[in-house]
């Protein structure tokens, strides 16, 4: 969970509740994720998708999500707003 980047004006926002993943990005609105897999994740409401990507200690390089047939790549950020 935590910040990401897509570019300078798109951002995502990734957060747990319970047993669920939970999410918004600039421009959209808040969305749950069920997990498809132990890295993977997917909004029943919206169709979106993400798909964290870890390097070899396990910690997440980036996470892609797949928004209305649309890929984007986020990169975690380490200094998050607010």
């Amino acid at each position: 969970m935590g910040h990401y980047k897509i570019n300078e004006n798109v951002q995502v926002e990734l957060w747990r509740v319970d047993d669920f993943l939970a999410g918004s990005m600039t421009g959209f609105g808040e969305t749950d994720f069920l997990a498809t897999g132990e890295t993977e994740f997917w909004s029943r409401a919206s169709g979106a998708t993400v798909k964290f990507e870890l390097d070899d200690a396990g910690k997440v390089v980036r996470a892609v999500l797949r928004v209305r047939g649309q890929e984007m790549v986020a990169t975690p950020v380490t200094d998050p707003p607010g």
